[in-house]
């Protein structure tokens, strides 16, 4: 049994397209399911879907006959997309905190970087300037990080926006 592609990186809405084949026979039955609900999801030898946070993830094909039963597998990726980036906030310095969310969506779970006036935010940047980040991985495929300045003080100044990979 040969599924391809075996990996699939796509955008949220496109179209993807699953073929599995099979030497041997006669009589080959195919059937496709979707690991993530274990749902049965086609019996044709290819599989056609729109890609979404709610499609993405492992596919299973089957294929069986008199003589047995083969599966292999294919991996769906979809994304990421940022749904909500950081809004622009006015504080008073070193007397107001700095609380920025970003929420994005993938299959899988897309990683989120933090970017402050154009360089990434490393650790130590945090530390120093007293930064926090808390992850919260939330509805299937989704991922909040909330990005909190403690005590703004002038360097904190700027542009922000997050990344997901």
């Amino acid at each position: 049994v040969i599924v391809n592609p075996s990996i699939n990186n796509s955008f949220n809405g496109s179209i993807v397209i699953l073929t599995c084949s099979a030497r041997g026979g006669p009589f080959n039955q195919f059937q496709w399911t979707y690991l993530r609900t274990g749902y049965n999801v086609s019996n044709e030898t290819q599989y056609t879907f729109t890609s979404s946070i709610y499609t993405g993830g492992e596919y299973e094909c089957e294929v069986s006959n008199r003589a047995g039963n083969e599966t292999d597998n294919a991996v769906v990726n979809v994304g990421p997309i940022i749904i909500m980036g950081p809004e622009s906030v006015n504080v008073s310095i070193d007397t107001e905190n700095i609380t920025l969310n970003c929420t994005v969506i993938g299959v899988p779970i897309p990683d989120i970087t933090w970017i402050h006036n154009g360089s990434v935010l490393n650790s130590d940047d945090m530390f120093s300037d007293k930064m926090f980040i808390d992850i919260f991985d939330e509805v299937v495929g989704t991922r909040l990080s909330v990005l909190t300045i403690v005590s703004a003080r002038p360097n904190n100044t700027g542009d922000y926006s997050c990344n997901a990979t």
